[in-house]
């Protein structure tokens, strides 16, 4: 089939597109960036701008599949996950596109919609857009990336001291995981809302830093950040998380080990 991935240079991205070349798809890769490397034979590129619609006909064109794993946590986002999401759909069924499938995270819907970071409130309506858009769609709901920790806390160990809300909850799932469980809905066709992936285990931020700074061979002073309303609670409450359903796989320290070659120990949390 021939393929389509949105944010195809992203986290994510950049594992999946091999995957689905590998898996014998002919992948379309686009985003607003060129790859860091060459493609492999059965991979093309195109520039895509789905805030403003720039190359969305010609990503489109002979497209069978979409994964729509672009997004823009912080800028642009209602024109980017919003309004370029509806450009995509309108187009993708006016070309006859038979399935599409929305990367979503986990527990979306029970973070609550404030001002200051309208993020997961704009992905329940991306979900419903979907929904109602006419092609055939799934929906896959993963937790947060370990790549999402390392944007984080790279710029902010340039510091000897890391502030950070330790008491929030995560569920840090392998790219790769959620990567062939996405070959697989390709494979599957459409099957609407699909079982929520994340990863092994619950993480507080204070075992993520902790295990990051020892992998990392680093020493820095890490201070509670004090942060207050819903959007807070509901981190610490572990709303993106779903203990109830792990996925088995590689726990976050696993692949702290594989990107950096040093296996953290793994500490039980406690208090700040």
């Amino acid at each position: 089939m021939n393929v389509l991935v949105t944010g195809g240079t992203g986290d994510l991205g950049r594992v999946l597109v091999p995957k689905l070349g590998a898996a014998g798809h002919t992948v379309r890769s686009a985003s607003r960036h060129a790859p860091r490397s060459p493609n492999p034979p059965n991979v093309t590129w195109r520039r895509l701008d789905l805030a403003i619609g720039e190359g969305l006909d010609e990503a489109l064109d002979g497209i069978d599949v979409v994964i729509h794993a672009a997004s823009s946590p912080l800028y642009k986002v209602r024109e980017t996950d919003q309004h370029g999401s509806r450009r995509l759909l309108e187009r993708a069924r006016a070309t006859g596109v038979k399935h599409a499938i929305f990367v979503s995270i986990v527990g979306v819907d029970r973070m609550p919609v404030v001002s200051y970071f309208p993020y997961y409130g704009i992905k329940v309506q991306v979900e419903r857009l979907f929904a109602e858009s006419g092609v055939p769609y799934s929906i896959l709901r993963a937790a947060q990336f370990p790549t999402l920790f390392e944007r984080i806390f790279e710029p902010l160990s340039r510091s000897p001291i890391m502030p950070l809300a330790l008491h929030f909850r995560f569920q840090p799932v392998d790219n790769d995981v959620v990567a062939d469980r996405l070959v697989q809905a390709v494979a599957d066709g459409p099957r609407g809302r699909l079982p929520d992936l994340a990863g092994p285990e619950v993480l507080t931020v204070r075992q993520v830093i902790r295990a990051w700074l020892y992998a990392r061979g680093l020493r820095r002073w890490v201070v509670p950040l004090p942060l207050f309303g819903k959007l807070a609670a509901g981190f610490r409450a572990g709303a993106v998380t779903i203990p109830e359903a792990p996925t088995p796989g590689p726990t976050y320290y696993d692949w702290l080990e594989r990107t950096y070659g040093r296996r953290p120990p793994h500490l039980p949390p406690r208090n700040s």
